[in-house]
């Protein structure tokens, strides 16, 4: 007897400004991962060399969308909202362009008025948006966020294609 733990669909959020070129570019892309079949990029890069050097590749990944519930929010993130969101960043490894832990200034565009706390954060996407980074994307199930950068986008939907294939390099057979 065997018994399998259900996975729960991941929760994302977008908090989208429509002024945004890279907002739209990457709502566009959530909404792709939802409705075409999702391929990672380190096997999209491996089959691409693959087939450039005449070699076939035998490896059977998974053809369907990623599964996620995606909440796109045209509004600003709450204080509490954001409060989690710093909660999650500073829990995240530093990236390579980063040299300090995370704080408010990082949802914050370069010569933008300096803000004293989350609440005044809040306030200030509201007041002028173009203050702030747009979108924020929030993994609320795995702690993971992203703010403007595509690169970390895709990370998040990397994390949501390992989870829902048994792990890194793994396939679980009842999902194909």
């Amino acid at each position: 007897m065997s018994f399998r733990f259900h996975r729960s669909i991941p929760n994302l959020s977008i908090f989208h400004n429509a002024r945004s070129p890279h907002s739209e570019r990457i709502l566009h892309l959530l909404r792709s991962s939802l409705s075409n079949p999702y391929l990672p990029r380190a096997v999209a890069a491996a089959r691409l060399e693959a087939e450039q050097s005449g070699a076939s590749t035998t490896q059977k990944l998974p053809k369907r969308p990623l599964e996620f519930n995606l909440d796109i929010s045209t509004t600003p993130p709450t204080p509490d909202q954001y409060t989690t969101m710093l909660d999650y960043l500073r829990a995240q490894p530093l990236s390579p362009s980063l040299s300090s832990p995370p704080t408010i200034s990082r949802f914050l565009v370069k010569h933008s008025e300096s803000v004293g706390g989350v609440e005044e954060l809040s306030a200030l996407a509201a007041k002028k948006p173009e203050s702030v980074r747009w979108p924020v994307v929030v993994h609320w199930d795995d702690g993971l966020v992203a703010i403007e950068k595509e690169e970390d986008v895709h990370n998040i939907l990397e994390v949501i294609y390992q989870n829902a294939n048994g792990g890194k390099g793994q396939q679980q057979d009842w999902l194909s």
